[in-house]
């Protein structure tokens, strides 16, 4: 249960959304991206190795755990104003994506489930090296939701972002869709057809307040540069840089996925 805490995982998902709001910008960068890898590898361990007979009724609470934490995750994000409380439940619902393709006990479902955790954390990586540069002269930065609309006047950086939500979403080309698609591969793979559709639908509907931040960014008013100070060519370039990965993950499909998978045989021993 300390594991499902940490990962905010529903039902100890609470304390969450209040942290990413309250707590300084650097401080939840390093609660959203440190953490999460080395604590779930730990669990995979517990499950995997030191507990390897777990009766079916473990597995049964671990789907439990992701169907709530992603209904929860999908339907608290909705009505969110605050960005990094939407980014809080944006987690809550990655992480269950995460835990659900353990679910089938096996090789398929462990690689999936870290394929899917690296490129969810590498899409954070891109999302806070943004929210941790952009700010202006008078110190104004990303808050709100509605604070989007201040980068209509900025094409390149406005269409970097719009890479990242699309692969937060889940569209091809981009990473995003790949470690989804994965999942819900996996889950097929055993003839779990209901629950892929479920996955399914549960990502379209998440799709909905990602969208609002791209109406809002795409759509509105274009406010003067007088607002806000034009982004830095260095923070611009920064940005582009880590975002490679996700634009052009088709080049890197192969060796990422042969890497996850040796990562993943080297630690534990399924079949």
């Amino acid at each position: 249960m300390v594991f499902f805490f940490k990962l905010g995982l529903v039902p100890f998902h609470a304390w969450l959304p209040d942290v990413y709001q309250g707590a300084s910008r650097n401080i939840v960068s390093i609660l959203a991206l440190i953490p999460k890898f080395p604590l779930f590898i730990l669990l995979l361990q517990l499950i995997f190795g030191v507990f390897p007979l777990l009766s079916k009724s473990f597995y049964i609470l671990l789907l439990s755990i992701s169907i709530t934490s992603l209904i929860i995750g999908a339907f608290g994000g909705l009505n969110q104003t605050n960005f990094l409380r939407l980014l809080a439940f944006s987690s809550i619902t990655n992480m269950g994506f995460v835990l659900f393709p353990l679910y089938t006990n096996s090789f398929v479902g462990v690689h999936a489930a870290v394929s899917y955790l690296l490129i969810y954390l590498m899409l954070s990586i891109n999302l806070f090296i943004f929210i941790l540069l952009y700010k202006s002269r008078s110190h104004w930065m990303i808050y709100n939701i509605d604070d989007f609309k201040y980068l209509a006047s900025f094409e390149l950086l406005s269409m970097l972002i719009v890479c990242i939500i699309f692969s937060n979403i889940g569209l091809p080309p981009f990473a995003g869709f790949f470690s989804k698609f994965y999942v819900v591969l996996s889950l097929m793979t055993f003839n779990y057809i209901l629950v892929s559709i479920f996955l399914l639908a549960i990502t379209l509907f998440t799709a909905f307040y990602y969208l609002r931040v791209l109406q809002l960014m795409l759509f509105a008013e274009t406010y003067s540069y007088d607002i806000i100070d034009k982004i830095s060519s260095s923070s611009l370039t920064l940005l582009f840089i880590v975002n490679i990965p996700n634009i052009w993950f088709i080049l890197f499909l192969n060796p990422f996925f042969l890497f996850t998978a040796q990562l993943v045989s080297n630690l534990f021993e399924l079949n």
